[in-house]
């Protein structure tokens, strides 16, 4: 088995990379600034099969099929970052 770090959004899985890959300070900033607003960034754990499996859909430009792998064949699924809404911005409706 294997972790890998991805980033989904609406249109799929965006990014797929195995952990070891990326350094803490990479794995930090992550967890704190998404690359998109609209993204997740997660944590995954997939037997190699599977992980290849994601990567040639992957390859293929189908994310959203990616993505559905992702789903369905991973052992273990953790969220790392996830969009905050900017509702700083906007006033709220007074009472």
């Amino acid at each position: 088995m294997r972790a890998f770090v991805c980033e989904v959004g609406n249109q799929g899985l965006h990014q797929f990379v195995p952990e070891y890959l990326l350094s803490p300070d990479e794995l930090a900033r992550l967890a704190h600034v998404p690359s998109q607003p609209s993204c997740t960034i997660v944590w995954a754990l997939l037997e190699e099969p599977d992980a290849e499996a994601v990567r040639t859909e992957i390859g293929f430009g189908r994310s959203r099929d990616a993505y559905d792998l992702l789903l369905n064949r991973t052992v273990e699924i953790l969220p790392i970052a996830v969009p905050v809404p900017d509702t700083a911005s906007k006033s709220l409706p007074s009472q």
